[in-house]
C-alpha cells in the first residue's frame, strides 16, 4: 500500500495501488508535457534566432544539362568496371564507376555481403 502524504483532510491516509498508479501516471503525464513545452519553446528560439546564408558552390540542374544528356547518349563511353558474375547488374549499372558512391541497402539477412563479396571476385 501507498500512503498519500499531504496538506488537507485526506492526509497521511492510505491509498490503493490503483490510486497510486494513477497518481503516478499523472505525474508522469505532468512531466512529459512540461518536457514538450520546454523542447517547443527551446525550437521557436533557435528558428528566430536562425540566420540566412547564401550558398557558394551549388551547382543546379540547369548547369550539369549538358553533360548529363551526353551522358544518357553515350552511355557505354561512362561505362565502368563490368561484374562478371552478374551481367544483369553489370547491364543495367553499366559496371561500377571510379569516383562514384554505390550503396547497398536492406534488411540483416537480405544477401548484402554475399552479393557484394562475390562481387569483388
Amino acid at each position: 500500500r501507498v500512503v498519500h502524504g499531504g496538506v488537507g483532510a485526506g492526509a497521511g491516509k492510505r491509498t490503493g495501488a490503483k490510486n497510486a498508479f494513477a497518481m503516478l501516471r499523472t505525474a508522469a503525464a505532468q512531466h512529459h508535457k512540461d518536457a514538450v513545452k520546454k523542447a517547443t519553446r527551446e525550437i521557436q528560439a533557435t528558428v528566430k534566432e536562425a540566420v540566412m546564408f547564401k550558398a557558394v558552390g551549388l551547382v543546379g540542374f540547369s548547369a550539369l544539362r549538358s553533360e548529363v544528356w551526353d551522358a544518357l547518349r553515350n552511355s557505354e563511353a561512362y561505362a565502368g568496371v563490368a561484374c562478371p558474375s552478374f551481367p544483369r547488374f553489370s547491364k543495367l549499372w553499366h559496371g561500377l564507376r571510379a569516383g562514384e558512391l554505390t550503396v547497398f541497402t536492406g534488411p540483416t539477412g537480405a544477401g548484402k555481403t554475399t552479393v557484394l563479396s562475390q562481387m569483388s571476385i
